[in-house]
């Protein structure tokens, strides 16, 4: 019988997962998060996958029942149950073919290796990925759940949040599961006035737009985590929380004036539709955008 032939899948393409899966994605966002990172959200039923390897480094998380795994990998047998809310990391490079035996709902992650070398070189010394298999780490979990909610809503208008979900998400796999333990420099007291003003003056002017965290950072010319540790220190709030409070303070501005509908508004100010804004400015003022206009007039 000849030898399986080994497939190479490179996450940076898009519905490049299909090469070993029989089915597309039900969503994906591919690179729309971030620079060298994919996401995609998938319900498969009971398959075998051929031989493959990645390009990237791949993380898969559980999101549905307990499933019965068995993986061929690097020529080692294992089995063991998936549960819900576990995850697999799988390095770059790494052989193995998969067998689920019921239907599996999970969320993939591929981060490209020459972002985990740049973000290891800000953070600390070079480090590397090493395999795991069925880890239960609630916030991993929690920042798929979240990510997946922010997929089904095109995440569009809220690239400053999904941003700050995947960093945190690779800052942890990094602390937690690679090669060393990072040593994160502690940063107190905040951003210097002066980077602080030119950070908070860069907002105002774009305010309207999906400003994301890698062009904040390298205006004051920090690395994305230590940033937005920083930002928060001098402000109380994240990058995403104070641009959305910024937003939806135009938005009681515009409002007042009534020259504008409110689906006009939401487009002016950034957001994806109509809904999203209503969703944000409800979470901060109790009341809907309808029901706000009422209660000025």
């Amino acid at each position: 019988m000849p030898l399986e032939k080994l497939i190479k899948v490179d996450l940076n393409r898009e519905g490049s997962l299909s090469q070993i899966l029989s089915r597309s994605p039900s969503i994906s966002y591919n690179r729309a998060i971030w620079s060298q990172v994919s996401v995609e959200h998938h319900c498969h039923s009971a398959y075998e996958t051929p031989e493959h390897c990645f390009s990237q480094h791949f993380l898969g998380i559980n999101l549905g029942v307990t499933n019965r795994i068995e993986r061929w990998c690097e020529g080692r047998y294992q089995n063991h149950d998936f549960c819900t809310g576990e995850f697999d990391l799988i390095p770059a490079n790494l052989h193995q073919k998969v067998r689920w035996d019921r239907d599996l709902e999970f969320i993939a992650f591929g981060f490209d290796r020459a972002t985990v070398t740049r973000m290891t070189e800000q953070l600390s010394d070079r480090v590397e990925f090493v395999p795991y298999h069925k880890v239960n780490d609630p916030l991993i979990y929690q920042i798929a759940l979240n990510l997946k909610a922010e997929l089904q809503s095109d995440g569009l208008g809220n690239r400053l949040y999904t941003e700050s979900l995947v960093q945190t998400l690779l800052v942890h796999l990094l602390c937690q599961y690679s090669t060393k333990t990072l040593n994160l420099d502690n940063y107190q007291g905040g951003l210097p006035k002066y980077k602080l003003k030119q950070v908070i003056e860069y907002i105002n002017e774009h305010l309207c737009e999906n400003i994301s965290l890698a062009t904040l950072s390298e205006l004051v010319g920090l690395s994305q985590y230590h940033f937005a540790r920083m930002f928060k220190q001098s402000t109380g709030l994240s990058p995403h929380r104070y641009v959305i409070q910024h937003r939806i303070e135009r938005a009681k501005e515009l409002l007042h004036c009534q020259e504008l509908s409110i689906s006009d508004i939401s487009t002016q100010l950034g957001f994806a539709d109509h809904s999203h804004f209503a969703r944000y400015f409800k979470r901060l003022m109790g009341v809907t955008p309808k029901q706000f206009v009422n209660s000025s007039h």
